[in-house]
């Protein structure tokens, strides 16, 4: 598996908007399975559509996600209709977190509608425009036993999309959590897993440990940029460990407290 989290759901329910705000808060990168076939055919969806038909696009759609499924730190937004295909569906489980986004009908049409009365016109789905409440809410439970295969599911009714956000990051923490935990596991010296509310913490046993600090704290090395503190009686490895970090081209800032003072205010 990994770390890849695929946003799914119906049209209208905010994929794309969240999957942005997520991929900057994780530093991953943002692809919006849309854009990207828009921007390889030099067409609209809607253009597609009447061009090319569904079918042909559903199998671009396919060969799209088999080409992100072996990719890292991705947040995607999927088309509405990517996992109807079960084979789609799938893959995502098996390569990445899945999560759903989830709305009632009545949200999901007063959004589509400001979508159409925008400059956005051509980023509603050409299979729901101009369908009434009742088509919309027999069409969106026609998904709903697929959409419920996802890993999480949320419902964005009366949520703003940086509060879905800030909901969605706690469980993908959770998820990039124990990815990190099969990860620690494969390197020598792994002990056991330290859990508290916020996190989890791999404990390591062992003689030199220090050299396998880039390694360990990997996940955590987003902006490849670390804080090395240290007291009066450990600043003497406080050197050996810059050494090592700096060989893996991870920047520190050293700081050596004084025993027993408070500088924390």
């Amino acid at each position: 598996m990994n770390d890849l989290v695929y946003l799914i759901g119906f049209s209208g329910t905010g994929k794309s908007s969240v999957a942005k705000l997520i991929a900057n808060a994780l530093g991953g990168d943002f692809i919006d399975m849309d854009e990207e076939i828009e921007s390889e055919y030099g067409q609209s969806i809607s253009e597609i559509f009447q061009t090319k038909g569904e079918k042909w696009f559903r199998n671009e759609e396919s060969k799209l996600l088999n080409n992100i499924s072996v990719k890292s730190k991705c947040i995607i937004s999927t088309g509405g209709g990517v996992p109807v295909k079960e084979q789609n569906m799938n893959l995502m489980l098996k390569t990445g977190y899945v999560i759903c986004l989830d709305a009632s009908v009545d949200n999901i049409v007063a959004r589509l509608s400001i979508l159409s009365d925008s400059n956005n016109k051509s980023n509603v789905r050409p299979k729901i425009t101009n369908l009434s409440l009742e088509d919309i809410s027999n069409f969106k439970s026609e998904r709903a036993n697929i959409y419920s295969r996802a890993n999480f599911t949320i419902n964005t009714n009366e949520l703003t999309v940086e509060q879905v956000t800030n909901e969605l990051l706690k469980s993908i923490g959770k998820f990039l959590n124990k990815l990190n935990v099969i990860k620690w596991q494969k390197i020598k010296d792994f002990c056991t897993s330290v859990e508290n509310i916020n996190n989890i913490y791999p404990v390591y046993v062992g003689s030199d440990l220090y050299e396998k600090l880039p390694e360990i704290l990997e996940p955590y090395l987003i902006k490849r940029k670390m804080f090395l503190l240290a007291d009066d009686g450990s600043k003497l490895y406080m050197r050996k460990i810059q050494k090592v970090f700096e060989l893996n081209n991870i920047k520190t800032t050293t700081l050596v407290l004084n025993p027993g003072s408070n500088q924390s205010r």
